[in-house]
């Protein structure tokens, strides 16, 4: 009965283990051969490109500029991105060919390496004025997080000086899919 028990313990605390070391993980976004695994579907993408997209644009979209659009990572869920833009605000749209004359927040690198986070958010210059998205300068802004078992928090943003960080390629959501 002492040996059940002992081994009961054992496999429970090594499921709670599993179940903890498998909660945090590593992951790259863009894909970069031989590092960590590459999905924009990986459970932590989700919070921590929200929480980096919220401070940025906190940040810098100027109060009153009104609509803007998100291009989010390749291959991402309709699920998770809707999930993301309603937790951004009402100004919030996906990239479409008719939202592509919006300014543009671009999500970039996702780096996520157990309870430590980093996110290249690519925001529009708005304050060098108001071009076409093609005409737009962009900042790069690195956006530093913490958390993982619990809620994302942003710890550091680093902006990059103008130009050296380029926006990613245009990922357009279908438009039958918006929504």
């Amino acid at each position: 009965m002492q040996t059940k028990r002992a081994i009961g313990s054992v496999l429970i605390l090594a499921g709670v283990l599993a179940t903890v070391a498998g909660c945090v993980g590593y992951s790259t976004y863009p894909r970069v051969e031989g590092l960590a695994p590459s999905s924009p579907n990986f459970i932590h993408v989700k919070p921590v490109v929200t929480e980096a997209l919220r401070a940025v644009i906190e940040r810098y979209h100027p109060e009153g500029a009104g609509a803007y659009a998100v291009n989010l990572p390749a291959r991402m869920t309709e699920v998770a991105r809707r999930e993301i833009l309603l937790e951004l605000d009402a100004q919030a749209s996906p990239l479409t060919h008719r939202t592509e004359h919006l300014p543009i927040y671009h999500v970039g690198r996702v780096w996520i390496r157990g309870t430590r986070a980093k996110v290249d958010v690519i925001r529009p210059v708005l304050e060098l004025g108001s071009g076409s998205s093609a005409e737009r300068a962009y900042q790069g802004v690195t956006v530093w997080l913490e958390g993982g078992l619990n809620d994302w928090a942003v710890e550091m943003i680093q902006p990059w000086s103008i130009g050296v960080v380029e926006p990613p390629a245009l990922n357009y959501v279908d438009e039958g899919t918006e929504g």
